[in-house]
């Protein structure tokens, strides 16, 4: 994946997931959700103590909002890292959505 970045240590990326018709079989496309117009998507190259941005455009027509998580998957110390912490959560809410408050607390919808 290209490095927007002109700095030595920084990273910067687009990752943008859309549709594409691609060539997964020699003489066949295909229709799928492809990261930047590839599937798999790019490899995202970094050394370690880089700065890393990473720009991410999500335009496949489906619903995205929900909950997911993010950890590391390091070599044979994935549950080691993820046991002392190393994940969170990403929550994308839907495009209406609005936070409410009332007298007898928050309302979300």
């Amino acid at each position: 994946m290209a490095n927007l970045a002109t700095e030595p240590g920084v990273v910067n990326a687009a990752l943008i997931a859309a549709p594409a018709r691609v060539e997964l079989v020699e003489g066949v496309e295909s229709d799928v959700y492809a990261c930047n117009g590839r599937v798999p998507g790019p490899t995202l190259e970094l050394r370690e103590g880089d700065r890393v941005t990473i720009r991410f455009s999500f335009t496949v027509p489906m619903g995205t909002a929900g909950t997911y998580w993010y950890h590391p998957h390091p070599h044979h110390s994935t549950g080691s890292q993820v046991g002392r912490g190393l994940y969170g959560a990403v929550v994308i809410r839907a495009a209406g959505w609005m936070r409410r408050t009332g007298a007898k607390g928050t309302c979300y919808s």
